[in-house]
């Protein structure tokens, strides 16, 4: 197989500009917003794509090779262009894939512009049948990115047939307001699971999405084990380490079960396995969300690497460009899969300072309760004013008015 637009290229026909992120300096098609395009290009994904770079490199030094990447609904091909410039050493082969010709021509332009057509090969395909066609002519790639425009579902099956036998997987849905449980029909029609629009709603969106990666890579044969769970702006990514095993998908599939969430105390439970016909905390019915991943959402080993690959080891950071949109973001959000790696659900202050009718504590407050009973307090940033603890919700509710009281008095 070859790709296409391999020649000389010039800019097609329509008006343009100029954009930069990371190390990438590129021409768009001037247009009053990114929907009005004919050709995609979001930058409000480059924290996105940040995230595959450092993914890309952990998984590269970790298993000591250079990387074959595949990114099949690549739009205009930034996350592959900065991958070139930025990460270069850690590559031996980029594909991209777009199924608008025009998309494919300011590919093919940029990627002569930024000097990068030795690396990056550019096919115009439904991305589907592209897969399918490289994984018949045995292409295997050890890093799939999916990112479509809405949910990856339509794509996700045919992932396994280009990924090697151990390789690295990126999945980005757009449409959270099914898997956030504002279109629950929506959510179980694409995802298979019901959804709750509460306090948790984005961990309970985020859980789905991987149970529905989880059952479809168990189908193929493939285990995997969650890296890191980014939820921001409007849209969820997931990174999955994935091994073709068979023992290893059948332990994947075993940590799928639902979530209970007591709409008294805000207790959060996740139970592996088949739902029971109901569960009760303080006498009251949980509400229940699912079927979801109850396994963690986060590596500490992993994510500590990507906070040592960034923040911390003068030497890794010198052996590569990786140019954060945000830093402070970044280090934020790998903190928090540091810390809070083995935690699952988290409390929201405004919703429980809501039902109790009263104002919120500081968290430092909070916090310190809590740390002097023994249990854990972690910043979550996948919702705004919310923690994570392995503390009860009958425990949280009462530091909360306790905190409260004691304001006032």
């Amino acid at each position: 197989m070859s790709g296409v637009f391999e020649s000389e290229p010039s800019w097609p026909d329509v008006p343009r500009k100029t954009e930069t992120e990371g190390l990438a300096s590129f021409e768009v098609i001037d247009a009053k917003t990114i929907y009005d395009s004919p050709t995609f290009f979001n930058p409000a994904m480059g924290l996105n794509r940040d995230f595959s770079l450092i993914f890309m490199v952990l998984y590269a030094k970790k298993f000591s090779k250079k990387l074959r990447m595949l990114d099949p609904l690549a739009g205009i091909g930034i996350r592959a262009i900065r991958a070139g410039l930025e990460i270069t050493d850690y590559l031996s082969e980029v594909v991209i894939n777009d199924y608008s010709e025009l998309t494919c021509q300011v590919s093919n332009y940029n990627i002569h512009k930024n000097g990068l057509t030795d690396l990056i090969t550019i096919y115009q395909r439904e991305a589907r049948a592209l897969m399918l066609d490289l994984s018949e002519n045995n292409k295997k790639y050890h890093y799939v990115d999916i990112d479509p425009f809405g949910p990856p579902t339509p794509f996700i099956d045919d992932v396994w047939a280009t990924l090697s036998l151990s390789g690295l997987v990126s999945i980005t849905a757009t449409d959270t307001t099914a898997l956030c449980g504002v279109y629950p029909k929506a959510c179980y029609r694409k995802y298979g699971g019901i959804p709750l629009n509460n306090h948790h709603t984005h961990e309970t969106g985020a859980r789905i999405l991987i149970s529905a990666i989880a059952r479809s890579a168990a189908r193929h044969e493939f285990g995997l084990e969650v890296l890191f769970t980014l939820t921001a702006d409007h849209y969820f990514k997931i990174f999955i380490h994935a091994k073709k095993r068979r023992g290893y998908a059948t332990d994947t599939v075993m940590d799928i079960g639902y979530s209970y969430t007591c709409p008294e105390c805000f207790e959060i439970r996740y139970d592996a396995g088949s739902r029971p016909d109901s569960m009760e905390c303080c006498g009251i019915i949980s509400d229940v969300a699912g079927p979801l991943w109850c396994g963690n959402l986060f590596s500490k080993e992993w994510t500590k690497n990507a906070r040592n690959l960034l923040f911390e080891n003068s030497e890794d950071i010198q052996d590569h460009n990786i140019k954060l949109q945000n830093s402070k973001r970044v280090e934020k959000l790998i903190t928090e899969g540091i810390e809070g790696w083995d935690l699952k659900g988290y409390y929201t202050s405004d919703t429980i300072s809501k039902k109790l009718r009263l104002g919120q504590p500081s968290f430092a407050k909070v916090a310190e309760r809590l740390e002097e009973q023994g249990y854990r307090f972690v910043r979550t940033w996948f919702t705004k004013n919310s923690f994570r603890s392995d503390a009860p919700g009958t425990l949280v509710v009462k530091i909360f008015k306790d905190l409260v009281g004691e304001d006032k008095s």
